[in-house]
C-alpha cells in the first residue's frame, strides 16, 4: 500500500508514548545580534551541539544557514515569510531523551550559554516523531 493510506496509523502510532524508541528530531531556528554572531557560532559549534550530540539516543546534528537565494512564488500564491537565519536539526534513535539527559544539560548552564542565550532571537524550537522516512533507491 501507499505510505500516504498508512499515515493515520503511522501518526497514531508515532504519538503512543508507550511505543519506544520513537525515532525523532528537533528543530531549533534562530537568528543572533550581528555583533554576536562569530562568537554564537564559533559556541554553537564547539560546545553547544557536540554536547548535545553526545548524548545516548543522538543520532547527529547537522546545522544551515538560511540560503539568501530562495526562490519565491511567481505567481503570488504563497506568501513568503523570512523566518530565522540559522537552523539546527537534531536527529534522536529515542526521542524520549529529551525527557532526561537533554533536559539536565539545561538545568546547569555553561558561562558561554548563559552569554550567549539573550544574543538569540526569533527561536522556534520544536520536536518531531517520525511518521515515515522515504529515501531515493539506488541502481
Amino acid at each position: 500500500p501507499a505510505p500516504w493510506r498508512e499515515s493515520s496509523i503511522a501518526v497514531e502510532a508515532a504519538m503512543d508514548s508507550e511505543a519506544t524508541p520513537r525515532r525523532g528530531v528537533m528543530v531549533v531556528m534562530t537568528d543572533v545580534s550581528p555583533e554576536c554572531e562569530d562568537s554564537f557560532n564559533r559556541w554553537y559549534d564547539t560546545e553547544h551541539v557536540p554536547e548535545r550530540v553526545a548524548l545516548p539516543g543522538v543520532r547527529r546534528a547537522r546545522r544551515y544557514v538560511r540560503y539568501e537565494s530562495s526562490p519565491q512564488p511567481a505567481d503570488g500564491t504563497v506568501t513568503a515569510v523570512r523566518g530565522p537565519k540559522y537552523l539546527v536539526v537534531y536527529e534522536f534513535d529515542d526521542i524520549e531523551v529529551l525527557h532526561g539527559a537533554w533536559a539536565e544539560l539545561g538545568e546547569d548552564p555553561s558561562a558561554e550559554s548563559r552569554r550567549m542565550y539573550p544574543e538569540m532571537s526569533n527561536v522556534v524550537r520544536e520536536a518531531f516523531v517520525e511518521i515515515g522516512a522515504f529515501e531515493e533507491e539506488g541502481p
